[in-house]
């Protein structure tokens, strides 16, 4: 009888620890697979308000730059900074990693 509560106690802590590292692997896996990055390959780019070259210039990035990739609309990429700048470049300017 003096076995069978630690052996519940274990059994408990094993399942949580399970549940935890299921809920951890999900979260990797979902960051792994919706969060996609470049790098700006063109020596300076420039980034417009909208997809297109009409668009309001916002600011410039360098290459070597890291992006997060937002959205795509046909040559055209929106793209986050890690300092949380917003805005449209072309495609052809990044290479996905």
């Amino acid at each position: 009888m003096s076995i069978k509560k630690p052996a519940f106690y274990a059994g408990i802590c094993l399942i949580v620890l399970g549940l935890l590292s299921v809920f951890i692997g999900n979260l990797q896996n979902s960051y792994l697979h919706n969060s996609t990055q470049a790098i700006v390959f063109n020596g300076t780019v420039n980034v417009k308000s909208g997809p297109d070259e009409k668009g309001k210039t916002l600011f410039v990035i360098h290459e070597g730059t890291k992006v997060t990739i937002k959205q795509n609309d046909d040559n055209w990429i929106k793209v986050e900074l890690p300092n949380g700048n917003i805005g449209w470049i072309e495609s052809v300017a990044v290479k996905e990693i």
